[in-house]
């Protein structure tokens, strides 16, 4: 049910990249761990068909154990067991993405994403807030509009931006109280005998 509440605040995220210039993916939904010997994830599959309709995947991917070894060998599940319930279910999940595959197998090598800015997600938590700005190397350090942060119905304050791989410094401005990143432990010293909180991004 956690992941159901989640959907909300991944939608609010995804408007605020929207409102960027990012362009919206339309999201499709898929159940993982689904035991169909329990009422509960009966229901919570009923729950899910009304609320996501047709972007709700008909795969459905049991319990599989097969799954959490073959991650820990670091191996997709068709290398690591092909006839497991874990690789039917990602078999079937393939042919449900792209029913033109059949019995196509996909090659994973080479596939990388290209891409010199990378979308990056900031957030702080600060209910009692009434301004929340987001500032650093990536923007001058100027407190401007376009460094407003938005809230979310939690308290949080949430913002997305595309930066460069690699060390970027950057603050909160909290009702015009410049803070560092209370959940990062990762600091420099600034330039003027303070702290810069650290945020080192990587193209995954």
């Amino acid at each position: 049910l956690f992941s159901l509440n989640g959907v909300s605040q991944i939608n609010q995220i995804l408007d605020i990249s929207g409102s960027m210039g990012f362009k919206s993916p339309r999201l499709h939904f898929l159940i993982t761990l689904f035991d169909r010997r329990t009422k509960f994830a009966k229901e919570f599959l009923n729950k899910a068909n009304l609320h996501f309709d047709d972007r709700l995947f008909k795969t459905l991917i049991r319990p599989n154990v097969r799954l959490r070894e073959a991650a820990q060998a670091g191996k997709v599940i068709f290398d690591y067991d092909n006839s497991s319930n874990g690789a039917k279910d990602y078999a079937a999940l393939a042919k449900e993405l792209v029913p033109s595959l059949k019995d196509t197998p996909i090659k994973l090598e080479g596939l990388q994403v290209d891409s010199s800015l990378l979308p990056t997600l900031f957030r702080v938590y600060a209910p009692e807030a009434s301004s929340v700005y987001l500032v650093g190397d990536f923007n001058d350090w100027i407190a401007d509009a376009r460094a407003a942060m938005k809230k979310l119905d939690n308290g949080t304050w949430v913002k997305v931006i595309p930066l460069t791989e690699g060390a970027h410094s950057y603050k909160f401005v909290v009702d015009d109280k410049w803070i560092i990143d209370p959940a990062n432990n990762l600091t420099e010293n600034d330039n003027v005998g303070g702290r810069n909180s650290l945020i080192m991004v990587k193209n995954s």
